[in-house]
């Protein structure tokens, strides 16, 4: 066998592994999301859970939030490695919270678009206000871009065994806080449901595990003012947004409400490229979200 034919070889074996190795990540991925929303539809089905969630926690948080949480944790520890960079490291958390810092007043501006929906006769599930909502969304994503530009876009490593035990751990201290500021404090109970399970869990399953989990099968090809995206940061929001449209709530099966929460997946999956982890759109979510859950 000539050289050229090892080559040719090589070269085909490469390409099947690549391709393996997406299918196995979009596989996962997709199987792990099915979970979710099959057991969020399961709880909701559970005579007399709900009620008994919000007698003890003030909302439905352990049927909804924890599932998103608690599947992100499993899939962060059985990904991960022992000896792999920290999210949860003080230099990781630094960078998160400087780029998600300089990213939340611009994010916080574009839940604007809800009050003017509003003045103008629409709904965040009617169409007419899901397209304002978005573009405000999309608007403050060029916005957060163009301010970051400067900022690199953090490379992908393997997750860390010590981050899922870390989150697990945020996540069961949250829901026994919760359970003790419901009988003391109901807006301090739902700031903390805001930034725990709001911005927290949804950020550590979509751009924490799916949008990370992708890139490292995908990369990122592809360039836009100084950020290196690649699939992983599409998918993850159209996850995201498909995840308001088919899981249990008000107002199932709106796709109006998908198609802005797609806008707002993008901006944040925008922030953790450029803040290195979860960690800095989950500020960014979780602070922007307490308005809405406490006067909801």
């Amino acid at each position: 066998m000539d050289m050229e034919s090892v080559d040719m070889t090589t070269v085909r074996s490469e390409v099947r592994a690549k391709c393996q190795n997406k299918l196995l990540a979009v596989s996962e991925v997709v199987l792990v999301y099915t979970s979710v929303v099959g057991l969020m539809w399961i709880s909701e089905l559970i005579p007399g859970f709900e009620s008994w969630q919000k007698a003890n926690f003030g909302r439905a948080i352990l049927s909804i939030s924890c599932y998103l949480g608690l599947t992100g944790v499993l899939m962060f520890y059985l990904h991960g490695l022992r000896n792999t960079p920290n999210i949860f490291s003080d230099n990781a958390i630094k960078k998160a919270l400087k780029n998600g810092g300089k990213s939340l007043l611009i994010m916080f501006l574009a839940t604007f678009g809800f009050p003017v929906a509003q003045s103008l006769g629409f709904g965040v599930t009617d169409w007419g206000g899901a397209v304002i909502i978005g573009h405000f969304y999309l608007a403050a994503t060029l916005i957060v871009l163009w301010m970051l530009k400067g900022e690199q876009t953090v490379e992908e490593s393997s997750f860390s065994k010590s981050d899922a035990r870390t989150a697990g751990w945020i996540f069961l201290g949250g829901i026994a806080l919760i359970a003790v500021l419901h009988q003391v404090n109901a807006i301090a109970r739902d700031i903390l449901i805001a930034l725990v399970f709001v911005g927290f869990a949804e950020e550590f399953l979509f751009r924490g595990y799916m949008q990370s989990r992708l890139n490292m099968a995908f990369g990122k090809p592809f360039e836009f003012l100084n950020l290196n995206f690649g699939w992983g940061i599409i998918i993850a929001s159209a996850l995201f947004g498909l995840a308001h449209v088919i899981s249990p709530g008000e107002n199932p099966m709106q796709w109006s409400w998908g198609f802005w929460t797609f806008c707002a997946g993008l901006g944040f999956g925008v922030i953790r490229e450029k803040g290195g982890s979860f960690l800095a759109p989950a500020v960014v979510h979780g602070v922007t979200m307490i308005i809405p859950v406490v006067f909801s």
